[in-house]
């Protein structure tokens, strides 16, 4: 097809079929290339100006894509075509921005069989004896409702190696129906630059030293708060797989609560 196209560049429906043929083998330079050439012969094609956008975009020339994105606009394309070019600049203008944000929030409602994580029987062996439970403290269901949220800001610091800043922070509350002493709140925010670890050898792999401080409520009360720091690696072993191993360091500091009434003694064993 190759030398099909060489013996006949003007003939655009070949060059076409040869660019989609190139994309299927992967070969994105070559594709475009065609594309190119295309638009040298009849330079008002919007689909060949969007095809082009969207391979300098899966390259990651950004600049280039917009280009040829905004080309397509100003040619009078078809609805169908402008719809596909929209989603593509809006992912330009966050990609090449310094900062970018992202947000995650779910609620839901939860039924425990089992809420307290209680024995099924108030009869239970301890220390070599049998003893009675109270009945609070034996199995229970329970309804909670529960939300989850967490907000990621990266800032780029626009160096060739791809060194960026990132804070992750994470909120979780959970409100039981009937056993309010097992209410639960979180929030936890790490911070720390990601650095290129071999930018030349191992293309994506990074490595993130943080800081991080996080709160813990139980049932109304403060119960935990610590301090800490880790160290985590980004690995990418495949085109969407990243292994990202970790270790981190914490100092924790416990306080008693109606719930938890020996929550230091423990806390410091």
């Amino acid at each position: 097809m190759f030398r099909q196209v060489l013996r006949e560049p003007a003939n655009l429906d070949l060059s076409f079929r040869f660019a989609e043929a190139a994309v299927r083998a992967g070969d994105h330079e070559a594709a475009t290339g065609a594309l190119e050439r295309m638009l040298f012969y009849n330079p008002n094609l919007p689909r060949v100006k969007l095809e082009l956008g969207i391979l300098y975009f899966r390259l990651g020339s950004y600049e280039m894509a917009r280009s040829y994105f905004q080309g397509a606009l100003a040619s009078g394309p078809p609805p169908e075509v402008v719809a596909r070019v929209q989603p593509f600049l809006t992912e330009i203008d966050r990609r090449v921005s310094t900062t970018q944000w992202s947000v995650f929030g779910q609620l839901g409602l939860r039924y425990q069989t089992n809420a307290n994580a209680g024995p099924t029987s108030q009869l239970v062996r301890g220390a070599g004896l049998d003893v009675i439970l109270d009945k609070r403290f034996v199995k229970q269901p329970d309804w909670n409702a529960f939300g989850l949220g967490s907000v990621r800001h990266i800032y780029d610091f626009e160096n060739q190696r791809g060194d960026l800043w990132e804070t992750n922070f994470v909120t979780y509350a959970a409100k039981q129906f009937k056993i309010e002493r097992l209410d639960l709140a979180l929030a936890e925010i790490q911070t720390g630059p990601r650095l290129a670890l071999l930018p030349d050898i191992w293309l994506g792999s990074s490595i993130r030293p943080y800081v991080l401080a996080n709160a813990v409520g139980l049932g109304g009360s403060s119960y935990l708060t610590s301090v800490g720091a880790g160290l985590s690696l980004g690995l990418p072993v495949l085109d969407s797989v990243l292994l990202e191993p970790f270790a981190e360091t914490r100092q924790r500091r416990f306080e008693n609560t109606p719930a938890a009434t020996s929550a230091m003694q423990a806390g410091r064993r």
